[in-house]
């Protein structure tokens, strides 16, 4: 018998964390699908990284993993494998309030079809509203219909459509050479200080 636990994140899973959070780039990278070759799926980050940013005394965000024991001696032991996790942040809308994000989902492939991603997704979702969120997001790509079927039939709307909004982002490299650039100042009639 094999024996899935979830459970909330601790240091010491932070590399096995990395090492998933490859492995879903990796997967995401070769996906090729119209208008996705400039998809960017490097990873940034590193387990020194995530250890820091998930366990400071101001955390950036939380996870949960998945772990597998592939018998009752090992779940004893505590010897199991980290083949899944999830990981959200809190946010706030102007619009909704606290707000819950989920930068992260995945379970390996040879263990998917064991109903993990809807209890994992569950676990998140209730971390969330015990945050005090109001709502959870998350962004799911445009090829993984699988994916999008998966949280539409858990009640999941498509804010892409139903509100016409495209997400936005600024790299670091971008936003500094903006802010490097920008120079306030009288523009228009206008000046522009900071203080």
């Amino acid at each position: 018998m094999v024996y899935y636990v979830i459970r909330k994140g601790r240091p010491d899973d932070c590399g096995a964390l990395f090492r998933l959070v490859t492995e879903t780039a990796e997967f995401s990278s070769q996906k090729k699908h119209p208008g996705s070759d400039d998809r960017d799926t490097t990873v940034e980050t590193s387990e020194e990284i995530l250890r820091r940013d998930a366990f400071s005394d101001r955390p950036q965000f939380s996870f949960f993993v998945v772990e597998c024991y592939f018998s009752k001696e090992q779940l004893d032991r505590n010897d199991g494998e980290i083949i899944g996790f999830s990981t959200f942040n809190e946010m706030y809308s102007i619009y909704k309030g606290k707000s819950g994000y989920m930068s992260g989902m995945f379970v390996t492939s040879k263990h998917r079809g064991n109903s993990l991603a809807p209890v994992l997704f569950k676990t998140t979702a209730k971390a969330c509203l015990d945050a005090g969120c109001n709502s959870l997001m998350w962004g799911v790509s445009r090829w993984n219909f699988g994916g999008k079927t998966f949280y539409q039939k858990l009640g999941a709307i498509n804010m892409t459509d139903r509100e016409q909004r495209e997400f936005m982002t600024l790299n670091h490299e971008k936003m500094t050479k903006m802010v490097e650039e920008y120079q306030p100042g009288i523009s228009g009639g206008v000046e522009i200080l900071y203080r």
